[in-house]
């Protein structure tokens, strides 16, 4: 596929390829939670800075879910980096739990442990 048929693919099913990736980034994220169900926008701290993701994993589902949907790997770098910088989880446990703690919810450490899924 050419790249310019590959952006066309693209921008007609971007959406649906959003709220998918977002989908299973979230359902693996720490905690966990269900990406559909959120109210966007969300008042006080973004969800992305609530859960943590670890970085190689993100990759691989916005990988899986871009090759499911046949765009070229020549816009795989661009993907990723609209993913990273517009809502994915972080991948930082620092910056997740200091986010935590201010809205007065458990660290992610927390939930790593296995103490509970809450």
């Amino acid at each position: 596929m050419e790249l310019e048929a590959a952006i066309n693919q693209l921008e007609d099913n971007f959406s649906e390829y959003r709220e998918e990736v977002l989908q299973r980034l979230y359902e693996e994220a720490t905690p966990g939670l269900d990406y559909q169900s959120l109210e966007q926008p969300r008042d006080g701290t973004p969800y992305h800075r609530l859960h943590f993701l670890k970085g190689d994993r993100e990759q691989e589902i916005i990988d899986e879910v871009t090759e499911e949907y046949g765009f070229p790997q020549e816009l795989s770098f661009e993907l990723k980096k609209y993913f990273v910088l517009g809502g994915a989880p972080s991948t930082s446990k620092s910056t997740v739990n200091r986010a935590r703690e201010a809205e007065g919810l458990k660290p992610v450490d927390h939930f790593l442990n296995g103490d509970d899924q809450q």
